[in-house]
């Protein structure tokens, strides 16, 4: 580099411009809270080009690692979400990224605690439904049962009178 191109660089750097691009740079680098680990390929990218590879067949490290821990099926947003997140090497994953799984994970929970209850909910309710039937069965068996003895009861009454009344007939 010459003594012209180090005086250029030096003018450059002690721009209020080129200062103030700098500040506004590290304010927006502090935003990030999840840093990727895919290089210098944003997200999207990586999922395009780890899908472009699969389908041309493609075989570099990453795209053969995907493949040994996906097999077959798709892997889901939560597990290409760790894989670009994590270091081949160390295998770390930044904190913010551990609370955002964690709070992924917990929502996941919690959505299958709902459907269990609405599924509970919805195999319990034929159930009622089958005790109801069962208890109106029971009460109409009883009231058959009752009514049937207070039948017989009003036959043996209307034996006894209709005898009665013959003997009173008898009689005069």
């Amino acid at each position: 580099m010459t003594d012209e191109h180090w005086g250029k660089l030096v003018k450059m750097w002690s721009s209020p411009k080129h200062k103030e691009i700098c500040l506004l740079n590290q304010h927006n680098r502090e935003k990030v809270q999840f840093n990727h680990r895919t290089g210098s390929r944003c997200y999207i990218a990586q999922l395009y080009a780890l899908e472009r590879n699969q389908s041309l067949g493609v075989c570099d490290y990453y795209s053969s690692n995907h493949r040994d821990k996906h097999k077959d099926e798709d892997p889901t947003p939560l597990e290409l979400f760790k894989e670009f997140h994590s270091s081949q090497k160390t295998g770390f994953i930044s904190e913010p990224v551990q609370k955002a799984i964690f709070q992924d994970l917990t929502w996941e929970l919690y959505l299958e605690k709902v459907r269990r209850d609405e599924l509970r909910e919805t195999i319990e309710q034929p159930n009622l439904q089958l005790a109801d039937l069962r208890k109106i069965s029971v009460e109409a068996t009883e009231a058959r049962r009752t009514t049937t003895a207070q039948l017989e009861a009003l036959k043996k009454e209307a034996a006894w009178k209709a005898e009665m009344i013959q003997s009173f007939r008898m009689v005069l």
